[in-house]
């Protein structure tokens, strides 16, 4: 009669426990929702830059998914505002609003 294995013993060929496989999915959950969460503020980001750049010209701005987060005369000093308020790096993006840029953001990329 064959025994079954027991789920929590790892078994001969390298594969993991169904406890290290069920932590590997929610692992993956996580990652999936942090990058979900990632495309929004990047997609807000893209959607607002160009009011921002006429709003904070030649600035360094951290965008979050509540909209601006910080404004700035360098990345670092944004970066580090951000940080100090318990932002992580997944959390906002930051762009230099370059009014000189802008017809480039107009411009679609296919049709140049």
């Amino acid at each position: 009669m064959t025994q079954r294995p027991n789920p929590q013993e790892k078994a001969t060929h390298g594969e993991a426990t169904h406890g290290e496989a069920t932590e590997n999915l929610d692992d993956a959950a996580t990652v999936l929702e942090g990058l979900d969460s990632f495309e929004k503020i990047a997609k807000g980001f893209d959607r607002e830059e160009i009011g921002l750049t006429g709003q904070y010209p030649n600035r360094w701005v951290a965008f979050g998914a509540d909209g601006v987060e910080r404004v700035g005369d360098s990345i670092e000093e944004v970066v580090a505002s951000c940080t100090s308020r318990g932002l992580g790096n997944s959390d906002y993006i930051v762009r230099f609003l370059d009014p000189v840029a802008l017809p480039e953001i107009l411009t679609p990329y296919d049709t140049l």
